[in-house]
């Protein structure tokens, strides 16, 4: 891990997992599950590129389980709404560092990580 700022950045990375359908991973999870603290949805119409419309964080639950509550359920039928064409994706995030292991982290990556998409 290579520090930026002292006691404020850190470097770490992310590895992606496949895209899982989203009405899939609903149905089976996926095995990198326990060990993901974000996950990103996005949208893909016919064979074109990803489309990227959220990246979310959980913490002390599996991303299934924060997919099945009621706010999730409602954002899954808007996006189903609003971009109809489109099939909807899961990708889970594993957070990677060299050292340490910040309990916070995966708040502190979402927020980071929304600023640079923004």
């Amino acid at each position: 891990m290579k520090k930026l700022y002292p006691e404020i950045f850190w470097e770490v990375d992310i590895n992606w997992s496949k895209p899982h359908l989203y009405e899939n991973f609903l149905l089976n999870g996926s095995e990198y599950d326990e060990s993901a603290f974000i996950y990103k949805i996005t949208g893909r119409y016919s064979g074109k590129a990803h489309k990227l419309f959220y990246i979310g964080k959980t913490y002390h639950q599996y991303i299934i389980t924060r997919l099945n509550q009621e706010d999730h359920k409602k954002h899954f039928k808007k996006l189903s709404k609003e971009y109809p064409k489109h099939k909807l994706y899961v990708s889970l995030g594993i957070i990677e560092m060299e050292e340490g292991n910040i309990p916070f982290l995966p708040i502190l990556m979402r927020q980071k990580i929304v600023f640079n998409l923004s």
